[in-house]
């Protein structure tokens, strides 16, 4: 509605600066979670907000930011070290943002993700799915 000029084309390229194009994004393939560190039942210090935008020249969202306090720099260690050990990657502009199994994880480790874009019309033929169709 707000651009009732723009092409399609035009329209995903907007889109696409704004959030991950759906062909390459971890998180609508399952692969891909969002997390952060609680003891007794609250956030730890992590150096910047979850989910925060990154800002030149701090960028506290980076998972390595030199800017962040130290206790920051060793909780995000704590997370680091517990979601390597299991194979997961951390994309570093975001240090709460890991992958397993899609297209950057595969990137990163050079081999083929395990999970794709999800096909909307297979969902809605598989019968078991069909609770998504209501």
């Amino acid at each position: 509605e707000k651009y009732p000029d723009q092409t399609e084309t035009e329209l995903y390229e907007l889109t696409c600066q704004f959030v991950a194009p759906i062909e390459v994004a971890g998180h609508t393939t399952g692969g891909a979670i969002d997390l952060t560190l609680l003891k007794d039942g609250k956030e730890i210090e992590m150096g910047s907000g979850f989910n925060e935008t990154p800002i030149a020249p701090q960028n506290l969202t980076y998972t390595y930011s030199k800017s962040i306090s130290e206790t920051a720099k060793k909780n995000r260690q704590i997370l680091i070290q517990s979601m390597e050990q299991v194979g997961f990657i951390n994309y570093p502009p975001e240090w709460w943002h890991w992958s397993y199994g899609d297209r950057y994880w595969a990137f990163m480790n050079h081999c083929e993700a395990i999970y794709g874009p999800t096909d909307e019309q297979q969902i809605i033929k598989d019968k078991s799915c069909t609770y998504l169709t209501k």
